[in-house]
Protein backbone atom coordinates (compact mmCIF):
# COMPACT_ATOMS: atom_id res chain seq x y z
CA UNK A 1 0.00 0.00 0.00
CA UNK A 2 1.71 3.34 -1.21
CA UNK A 3 -0.10 5.70 1.43
CA UNK A 4 1.71 7.72 3.71
CA UNK A 5 1.49 6.49 7.32
CA UNK A 6 0.41 2.96 6.54
CA UNK A 7 3.57 2.00 7.79
CA UNK A 8 3.36 3.81 11.00
CA UNK A 9 0.04 2.71 11.39
CA UNK A 10 0.73 -1.34 11.05
CA UNK A 11 3.67 -1.12 13.85
CA UNK A 12 1.40 1.12 16.35
CA UNK A 13 -1.21 -1.75 15.83
CA UNK A 14 1.26 -4.46 16.36
CA UNK A 15 2.77 -2.81 19.64
CA UNK A 16 -1.22 -2.34 20.50
CA UNK A 17 -1.84 -6.08 20.14
CA UNK A 18 1.09 -7.67 21.33
CA UNK A 19 0.40 -5.17 24.21
CA UNK A 20 -3.19 -6.79 24.87
CA UNK A 21 -1.66 -10.16 25.04
CA UNK A 22 -1.90 -10.99 21.56
CA UNK A 23 -0.14 -13.47 19.05
CA UNK A 24 0.89 -11.68 16.41
CA UNK A 25 1.77 -13.09 12.29
CA UNK A 26 2.46 -11.05 9.66
CA UNK A 27 1.87 -12.20 6.29
CA UNK A 28 4.19 -11.40 3.61
CA UNK A 29 3.67 -10.99 -0.30
CA UNK A 30 6.97 -11.34 -2.60
CA UNK A 31 7.21 -9.46 -5.64
CA UNK A 32 9.49 -10.02 -8.47
CA UNK A 33 11.49 -6.63 -7.89
CA UNK A 34 11.83 -7.86 -3.86
CA UNK A 35 15.12 -7.75 -2.85
CA UNK A 36 15.34 -10.33 -0.08
CA UNK A 37 17.99 -8.05 1.92
CA UNK A 38 15.02 -5.92 2.58
CA UNK A 39 12.75 -8.54 3.76
CA UNK A 40 15.51 -9.86 6.07
CA UNK A 41 15.61 -6.38 7.14
CA UNK A 42 11.90 -6.29 7.84
CA UNK A 43 11.90 -9.68 9.86
CA UNK A 44 14.60 -8.64 11.97
CA UNK A 45 12.50 -5.14 12.59
CA UNK A 46 9.33 -6.63 13.24
CA UNK A 47 10.82 -9.55 15.52
CA UNK A 48 12.24 -6.55 17.67
CA UNK A 49 8.63 -5.38 17.89
CA UNK A 50 7.90 -8.73 19.00
CA UNK A 51 5.97 -10.26 16.85
CA UNK A 52 5.50 -14.28 16.67
CA UNK A 53 6.05 -15.21 13.41
CA UNK A 54 5.63 -14.80 9.55
CA UNK A 55 3.85 -16.04 7.02
CA UNK A 56 4.88 -15.57 3.01
CA UNK A 57 3.48 -15.97 -0.13
CA UNK A 58 4.90 -15.19 -3.95
CA UNK A 59 2.98 -12.24 -6.06
CA UNK A 60 2.09 -13.92 -9.10
CA UNK A 61 0.31 -12.32 -12.18
CA UNK A 62 -3.58 -13.69 -12.32
CA UNK A 63 -6.22 -12.73 -14.74
CA UNK A 64 -7.29 -10.04 -13.01
CA UNK A 65 -4.15 -8.29 -13.05
CA UNK A 66 -3.12 -8.71 -16.02
CA UNK A 67 -6.32 -7.55 -17.48
CA UNK A 68 -5.93 -4.08 -15.57
CA UNK A 69 -2.40 -3.54 -16.48
CA UNK A 70 -1.11 -5.83 -18.38
CA UNK A 71 2.31 -4.35 -18.64
CA UNK A 72 2.62 -3.57 -15.12
CA UNK A 73 1.84 -7.12 -14.36
CA UNK A 74 4.67 -8.19 -16.10
CA UNK A 75 7.12 -5.86 -13.96
CA UNK A 76 5.60 -6.98 -10.25
CA UNK A 77 4.29 -10.28 -10.82
CA UNK A 78 6.36 -14.14 -10.89
CA UNK A 79 6.12 -17.10 -12.86
CA UNK A 80 6.76 -20.16 -11.54
CA UNK A 81 10.30 -20.26 -12.40
CA UNK A 82 10.99 -16.86 -10.89
CA UNK A 83 8.79 -17.79 -7.78
CA UNK A 84 11.58 -20.93 -7.34
CA UNK A 85 14.53 -18.73 -8.27
CA UNK A 86 13.43 -16.37 -5.97
CA UNK A 87 12.51 -18.41 -2.99
CA UNK A 88 15.40 -20.82 -2.90
CA UNK A 89 17.86 -17.73 -2.46
CA UNK A 90 15.67 -17.08 0.22
CA UNK A 91 15.85 -20.17 2.74
CA UNK A 92 18.55 -19.80 4.62
CA UNK A 93 16.97 -16.03 5.59
CA UNK A 94 13.78 -18.17 6.45
CA UNK A 95 15.95 -19.71 8.93
CA UNK A 96 16.66 -17.21 10.77
CA UNK A 97 13.13 -16.58 11.52
CA UNK A 98 10.14 -18.05 13.21
CA UNK A 99 8.26 -18.90 10.06
CA UNK A 100 4.67 -19.37 10.04
CA UNK A 101 4.78 -20.79 6.93
CA UNK A 102 5.65 -24.63 7.06
CA UNK A 103 8.77 -26.38 5.76
CA UNK A 104 6.92 -28.61 3.47
CA UNK A 105 4.92 -25.54 1.74
CA UNK A 106 8.39 -23.43 1.80
CA UNK A 107 10.09 -26.40 0.22
CA UNK A 108 7.72 -26.20 -2.77
CA UNK A 109 7.97 -22.33 -2.80
CA UNK A 110 11.87 -23.25 -3.72
CA UNK A 111 11.25 -25.78 -6.30
CA UNK A 112 12.02 -29.02 -3.87
CA UNK A 113 8.82 -30.61 -4.21
CA UNK A 114 5.50 -30.71 -5.67
CA UNK A 115 2.01 -30.05 -4.29
CA UNK A 116 -1.18 -30.22 -5.39
CA UNK A 117 -3.73 -27.50 -4.98
CA UNK A 118 -6.51 -28.04 -2.11
CA UNK A 119 -8.32 -24.59 -2.98
CA UNK A 120 -11.86 -26.51 -1.57
CA UNK A 121 -9.76 -26.55 1.86
CA UNK A 122 -9.85 -23.05 2.17
CA UNK A 123 -12.48 -21.79 0.84
CA UNK A 124 -13.07 -17.95 0.88
CA UNK A 125 -16.60 -16.09 1.56
CA UNK A 126 -17.28 -12.72 1.00
CA UNK A 127 -20.61 -10.58 0.75
CA UNK A 128 -21.51 -12.31 -2.32
CA UNK A 129 -21.13 -15.65 -1.02
CA UNK A 130 -18.56 -18.37 -1.35
CA UNK A 131 -16.49 -17.62 -3.87
CA UNK A 132 -15.79 -20.51 -6.87
CA UNK A 133 -13.39 -21.49 -7.37
CA UNK A 134 -10.71 -20.26 -5.05
CA UNK A 135 -9.59 -16.84 -3.52
CA UNK A 136 -7.67 -15.59 -6.69
CA UNK A 137 -10.54 -17.25 -9.17
CA UNK A 138 -14.23 -16.04 -9.27
CA UNK A 139 -16.10 -18.13 -12.14
CA UNK A 140 -19.52 -17.38 -9.91
CA UNK A 141 -20.30 -17.26 -6.01
CA UNK A 142 -22.22 -19.94 -4.21
CA UNK A 143 -25.28 -19.38 -1.43
CA UNK A 144 -23.40 -22.37 0.29
CA UNK A 145 -20.55 -24.01 1.04
CA UNK A 146 -22.31 -27.59 0.38
CA UNK A 147 -22.86 -25.61 -3.18
CA UNK A 148 -19.44 -24.87 -3.89
CA UNK A 149 -17.84 -27.88 -3.06
CA UNK A 150 -20.57 -30.31 -4.99
CA UNK A 151 -21.10 -27.86 -7.97
CA UNK A 152 -16.93 -27.42 -8.55
CA UNK A 153 -15.51 -29.71 -10.50
CA UNK A 154 -12.11 -29.48 -8.77
CA UNK A 155 -10.10 -31.82 -11.31
CA UNK A 156 -10.22 -29.23 -13.55
CA UNK A 157 -7.88 -26.55 -11.68
CA UNK A 158 -4.36 -26.21 -10.50
CA UNK A 159 -0.95 -26.24 -12.24
CA UNK A 160 -0.91 -27.79 -15.77
CA UNK A 161 -5.14 -28.05 -15.88
CA UNK A 162 -5.98 -24.24 -16.19
CA UNK A 163 -4.11 -21.53 -17.11
CA UNK A 164 -5.44 -19.24 -14.83
CA UNK A 165 -3.79 -21.31 -12.27
CA UNK A 166 0.32 -21.54 -14.36
CA UNK A 167 2.09 -19.49 -11.97
CA UNK A 168 0.15 -20.16 -8.75
CA UNK A 169 1.52 -21.32 -6.12
CA UNK A 170 -0.68 -19.55 -3.17
CA UNK A 171 -0.42 -20.53 0.21
CA UNK A 172 -4.39 -20.81 -0.01
CA UNK A 173 -4.19 -23.57 -1.79
CA UNK A 174 -1.14 -25.50 -1.20
CA UNK A 175 -0.31 -25.12 2.49
CA UNK A 176 -3.44 -26.64 3.11
CA UNK A 177 -1.71 -29.84 0.77
CA UNK A 178 1.44 -29.62 3.13
CA UNK A 179 -1.22 -29.63 6.31
CA UNK A 180 -3.20 -32.36 4.23
CA UNK A 181 -0.25 -34.59 3.72
CA UNK A 182 -0.75 -34.55 0.26
CA UNK A 183 1.79 -36.02 -1.65
CA UNK A 184 3.66 -36.44 1.47
CA UNK A 185 7.35 -37.99 1.61
CA UNK A 186 9.02 -40.05 4.28
CA UNK A 187 9.68 -37.79 7.22
CA UNK A 188 6.90 -35.48 6.29
CA UNK A 189 5.26 -36.32 9.36
CA UNK A 190 8.79 -35.59 11.79
CA UNK A 191 9.30 -31.93 9.66
CA UNK A 192 6.22 -31.09 10.55
CA UNK A 193 6.26 -32.22 14.19
CA UNK A 194 9.78 -30.18 14.46
CA UNK A 195 8.70 -27.31 12.94
CA UNK A 196 5.24 -26.98 15.54
CA UNK A 197 7.63 -27.21 18.47
CA UNK A 198 10.35 -24.96 17.94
Amino acid sequence: VEKEGVFDQAVEGIKAAKAAGFLVCTNTTIYKETDINEIDALFGFLTKLGVDGFMVSPAYGYQAVHDTNPDGAEELFMTRADIRAKFSEAQKLFAKYRMMSSPIYLDFLAGKRELTCAAYANPTRNVKGWKGPCYLITDTHHNSYSDLIKNTDWDKFGYGKDPRCENCLMHCGYEISAALGVNGKLGDSLKMLLWQLS
